[in-house]
């Protein structure tokens, strides 16, 4: 663009000093090369942008769609209003903020180089004022000094005060009052040389967090999803209802979980799992005596510590919590026998309920807990089996100094004519018939009406907030309208669609949201009597119903080779269940 904005404004110099036919015509044509310029570089831009969504969404790669999606849409404007707290006084800080004999070698320069790699761009820069770009760019020169610097932290234990400190700044949540404090997220803007230093670590924790992870645990792990889940929950809704068997269901709420971890614990569990020496005092150091900032409507606080939880937004911190948890359920549920015990085979004896009554070739299951990150969900056959499970969790979240939100927890009956009685401390948790599940809405009846509804609703919000970027941009041209549309809107609408099993009213539903999309976009009005089948020749865009079926027949030929014990039995789609309830187990 510089080029021609400079051409334009050249052309504009000339007319202004010499006004005649010729300078007001190269005036013109410097303008329209450069509106016509600028269309191209906003058609470029946004075809590339479209591509990355699409090519994360293809992969499984959750959190890279939703940052080009929000890419997409664009900066949300800013508004504040004065914060109060607990003692109506002005906020000046907030709760601490979330921050695991051959993994003790000290780092190479390939891990320290692909750590460097690994870096986002166009990401703020903590305390240091380093820009990610600065280290991507300037990794020739700067690999050796910094390798050198790691491996002189590793060897001493000690990590420099300015990769531990944070500069916290607050974002609304959309909801709620705004001069309520509990209603914004603190984000920490790290070092982005300790981000470094920090992935480099990670690589050693990830194998030692593989010892303790439960196979329930679907969250910090590579090559799975909250589809994964999803998906397993309501494969065992259906079995369960195939087999006229109840289920009971109880959906946990942790109150800041990453925010409330003991350190101090943490690091003896770590130690406990066979952390060694060298990076047991690698991942200390980034802990111990952290200072941290809010800024906030361009004001600064002062510097105060930060005692307890993981490290906010450290690449550590998701997997430090994970092995926290994951000990945390081991200790919970050591004399527990409840949950649901399931019979599979996977030999190609399928559809037939007594093949899996044969003594080999069989494999026992127990489902007792679905976990994603911090989400929990707590399945029995039994009112009484549920209550077991909760009253041990509860025991030792309060052991562990995790706090369940009682107001936060509900839970689920199946199959059963009374709604569920289970209590927490005295405390009757609530029941409730629909449950949004990682997103997905959870319904007792195993109905996906609610899912569909709560689906259109999203993506016709994400379809308004690209009116003015996108529908309404006469810049982009009507193929990239449509690839916006493909990356942002229908990622959104068919979020989870490879757990569903539709029905033609909702796969009407469905299309009718999607063809008033496409009319939108290709700008056809119902009284031009187009028909569907040609809009969606037009677009060049299929129906929803061959869409989903494309999407969840790749996500089946991504999944089926895994042979996890919990997942691989929902993931393949070919196993046949046979759910015993088996409380005296």
């Amino acid at each position: 663009m510089e080029p021609v904005t400079e051409a334009k404004r050249k052309a504009f110099l000339a007319y202004k000093a010499k006004l005649s036919p010729s300078t007001l015509q190269a005036l013109r044509t410097a303008r329209n090369k450069a509106q016509q310029t600028a269309r191209h570089c906003a058609n470029t831009y946004w075809l590339s942008l479209c591509s990355s969504i699409q090519a994360a969404a293809d992969i499984g790669n959750a959190r890279g769609m939703y940052e080009g999606i929000k890419k997409a849409i664009g900066p949300t404007p800013s508004k504040t209003a004065p914060l109060k707290s607990k003692t109506d006084t002005a906020l000046n800080a907030i709760p601490d903020l979330p921050v695991m004999e051959e993994l003790d070698t000290p780092p190479t320069v390939e891990e320290l180089s692909k750590a460097i790699d690994c870096l986002a761009c166009g990401k703020a820069p903590g305390n240091d004022g380093i820009p990610p770009e600065v280290l991507k760019s300037g990794k020739p020169a700067l690999l050796q000094p910094l390798h050198n610097l790691l491996c002189l932290c590793w060897e001493q234990g000690y990590i420099p005060q300015d990769m531990r400190d944070a500069k916290i700044i607050t974002l609304y949540k959309n909801k709620g009052d705004r001069s309520d404090c509990n209603n914004y997220r603190g984000i920490s803007l790290l070092s982005t040389v300790g981000k470094v230093f920090a992935r480099v670590a990670l690589a050693h924790l990830q194998v030692l967090a593989s010892r303790v992870y439960p196979e329930s645990q679907s969250g910090f792990r590579v090559g799975r999803s909250t589809v994964d889940m999803i998906f397993s929950l309501r494969q065992l809704q259906e079995k369960c209802q195939e087999q006229q068997m109840p289920l009971y269901i109880a959906f946990i709420d942790l109150t800041k979980a990453f925010d409330l971890v003991s350190r101090s614990g943490l690091f003896s569990l770590l130690q406990k799992i066979g952390c060694p020496q060298h990076l047991l005092a690698v991942v200390t150091s980034f802990h111990d005596n952290m200072h941290s900032t809010v800024c906030y409507s361009g004001e600064t606080s002062k510097a105060f510590q930060v005692s307890s939880g993981v490290k906010q937004g450290c690449v550590l911190a998701p997997t430090l919590f994970g092995i926290f948890f994951s000990m945390l359920l081991k200790y919970a549920f050591k004399d527990c026998s409840e949950g649901v015990y399931i019979h599979t085979r996977s030999d190609g004896k399928l559809y037939n309920i007594a093949h899996l009554c044969a003594k080999t070739k069989i494999t026992e299951v127990l489902i007792r807990e679905m976990l994603f990150a911090d989400d929990a969900a707590l399945t029995s056959h039994t009112e009484d089996g549920l209550q077991q499970l909760v009253t041990c969790l509860f025991h030792a979240c309060k052991e562990f100094g995790l706090t369940i939100s009682l107001r936060k927890t509900k839970v689920m009956a199946q199959g059963t004519e009374t709604p569920p009685n289970i209590a927490i401390d005295g405390y009757t948790l609530e029941g409730v018939e629909n449950f949004p599940y990682l997103g997905s809405t959870i319904s007792s009846s195993l109905s996906i009406d609610s899912e569909i509804s709560s689906r259109i609703a999203k993506a016709a919000t994400a379809m308004a907030k690209l009116n003015q970027r996108v529908w309404n941009n006469s810049s982009l041209t009507e193929k990239t309208r449509l690839c916006v549309y493909q990356a942002c809107i229908l990622s959104t609408l068919l979020y989870g669609s490879e757990t569903w099993t539709t029905y033609a009213r909702h796969e009407r539903k469905l299309n009718s949201f999607h063809m008033r999309c496409l009319r939108r976009i290709l700008q056809i009005k119902w009284q031009d009597r187009v028909p569907n089948t040609e809009v969606l020749e037009r677009a060049n865009i299929s129906t929803l119903h061959s869409g989903g079926s494309a999407m969840s027949r790749e996500w089946t030929q991504a999944v089926f080779p895994k042979t996890s014990s919990m997942v691989s039995w929902s993931k393949a789609k070919a196993i046949s269940l046979d759910c015993t309830n088996k409380s005296t187990h």
